[in-house]
C-alpha cells in the first residue's frame, strides 16, 4: 500500500513549527545556508536537550558567491549544533524527532519561502518508516566534523577567490544556483562537442539554444538579431569538451 505523503510548498512554516519543540534528535542537510536561517536554527537549538546535527559542504566558491554563510555556521556551532562536512552534498532533508521532510529547499530564506523573493520549491513530509531509513542513510554518509578553525580556513579560501563583478548578480542565491545547474546540464549533453556562449544585455534563452558557436542578443531588427559577440568584465564564459565517457567544463 502506497503511503499518502503530504506535499509542502513553503518549508519555513513546517520547519520552524517542528523546531520550536522537537520530540527527538534533529538532523538537517543543506549545501547552502543563509545567515538569517542559521540564526533562527541556532536560537532554537540553544539550551535544547536534543542532539542537533547539520550536514553541509564547505565550499569556498559558495561562500564567495554568498550562497553559504560562514558566520551563520559559527552561530550554530556556538549554539551546540554539530556541523559536519559532506563532499558533493546536494540533498535537502530536515528530520526533527518523529517528523521529517525531504524536498528541494535549501536552508535559505528564498529556499524555505520566508524571503520576499521566494523560490518555487516542493517537498514531502516523510512517514515514520521513511524517517528512520533516511536518518540511517544520512548517518552512513562519509563526513567529518567542522570546527571554528575549519570555518576560519574556509573564509580565507573564499577571500582569495575572484569576487563577482558589481551589478552582475540581481537575483537571490538559489535562483542563481539553478541557472548554473542548468548551464552545466547543457554542457554535458552527449552530442555537444564545444560551445562558447556570450550574453550582453537582456537574457534571450532561445537565442542560446541555437547551434551557434556564439550567442549574443545584440539588437533586434525585424525577426533577426543584429550585433557582434562581445565579452566584458563580469560575463560568464564557459567551454565544454565532450569525450566518450567524460565531460569537462
Amino acid at each position: 500500500m502506497t503511503s499518502q505523503l503530504r506535499l509542502i510548498d513553503t518549508a519555513s512554516d513546517w520547519l520552524y513549527s517542528v523546531l520550536s519543540n522537537p520530540d527527538g534528535d534533529v538532523v538537517l542537510t543543506s549545501p547552502y545556508l543563509s545567515h538569517a536561517v542559521c540564526r533562527s536554527i541556532a536560537g532554537a537549538a540553544i539550551g535544547s536537550s536534543r542532539s542537533w546535527t547539520l550536514y553541509t559542504t564547505l565550499d569556498p566558491y559558495a561562500v564567495a558567491s554568498t550562497f553559504l554563510s560562514v558566520p551563520g555556521m559559527a552561530l550554530m556551532l556556538d549554539a551546540g549544533v554539530k556541523v559536519r562536512h559532506v563532499d558533493r552534498l546536494h540533498a535537502k532533508c530536515f528530520i526533527v524527532g518523529s517528523r521529517g521532510m525531504l524536498g528541494s529547499a535549501n536552508l535559505t530564506g528564498a529556499g524555505l519561502g520566508s524571503s520576499v523573493n521566494a523560490n518555487r520549491e516542493l517537498g514531502v513530509e516523510l512517514d515514520p518508516d521513511q524517517i528512520e531509513k533516511t536518518r540511517t542513510m544520512i548517518n552512513a554518509w562519509p563526513s567529518r566534523s567542522v570546527s571554528r578553525s575549519d570555518l576560519d580556513d574556509l573564509a580565507e579560501q573564499a577571500k582569495r577567490l575572484p569576487k563577482p563583478a558589481p551589478g552582475v548578480r540581481d537575483q537571490d542565491e538559489d535562483s542563481a544556483l539553478l541557472d548554473i545547474e542548468r548551464l552545466l546540464a547543457d554542457a554535458r549533453e552527449p552530442e555537444r562537442s564545444l560551445w562558447v556562449k556570450v550574453e550582453d544585455g537582456a537574457p534571450v534563452l532561445d537565442h542560446w539554444r541555437q547551434e551557434w558557436r556564439f550567442a549574443n542578443p545584440g539588437s533586434k531588427r525585424g525577426d533577426k538579431w543584429i550585433g557582434e559577440p562581445s565579452i566584458k568584465t563580469g560575463d560568464l564564459s564557459s567551454s565544454a569538451r565532450q569525450g566518450p565517457r567524460t565531460a569537462t567544463s
